[in-house]
């Protein structure tokens, strides 16, 4: 009985968040309850991502850019998006960060040893560090920071919620430096992403928005 009254105010307080973002338009919040819905069914679906006939990085890399590359669609939907307001141009300027991040998360994981928590959490840090070019962190602003922690968190998470079964038989370190490396680490996708982009614009013409 206990169990089916979780499961019902799971899936209410996940209605009401989307409840939530269809009345304020936040589109962009809608990759948290993907994060919500994916963590709920996350042993099925994990199982299916198991089945895909891909080496584990080709999974992880593909998951990671897709979920990266569907948020910059939430976020040009929502009217925030950093790179483009086009949909083709946005996802070309974003394609470095967003296939820079599951790689280095990949490696990370199976060096390090992560759970959910952390990860998301790493990685939301992060976010609020790096979004908008330090706009986001500079503004003082806590709901910012919570909107940009979730998105972000969401981002980076999304793919090890699906193929985390590929790293629990690896022999993996512990400890708090691992917290550190994988925070500083990040920062290489930020760097591939903006050598990127302006490759990128130097090559097509394109403009950041």
């Amino acid at each position: 009985m206990k169990n089916l009254v979780g499961k019902i105010f799971y899936f209410m307080v996940i209605f009401g968040l989307l409840a939530f973002i269809i009345i304020i338009k936040e589109w962009m919040l809608l990759i948290f309850s993907l994060f919500c819905i994916i963590y709920y069914f996350r042993e099925t679906l994990s199982t299916i991502v198991e089945k895909i006939p891909l080496s584990g990085f080709a999974k992880y890399f593909l998951i990671g850019t897709l979920t990266g590359l569907l948020a910059e669609y939430l976020a040009i939907c929502s009217g925030s998006g950093f790179f483009n307001p086009n949909l083709i141009k946005g996802f070309i300027l974003s394609a470095g960060l967003y296939g820079a991040i599951p790689v280095i998360w990949y490696f990370l994981l199976r060096k390090y040893s992560f759970n959910i928590i952390s990860v998301f959490s790493l990685g939301g840090i992060w976010g609020i560090f790096v979004e908008q070019d330090l706009a986001i962190l500079l503004s003082f602003d806590i709901f910012a920071y919570l909107y940009v922690f979730v998105a972000y968190g969401s981002i980076i998470c999304i793919p090890f919620l699906l193929t985390e079964k590929n790293f629990n038989g690896l022999v993996r370190k512990e400890g708090i430096k691992k917290y550190v490396v994988a925070f500083i680490t990040q920062f290489l996708a930020y760097l591939f992403g903006f050598i990127w982009m302006a490759i990128a614009t130097n090559i097509t013409g394109i403009e950041i928005w």
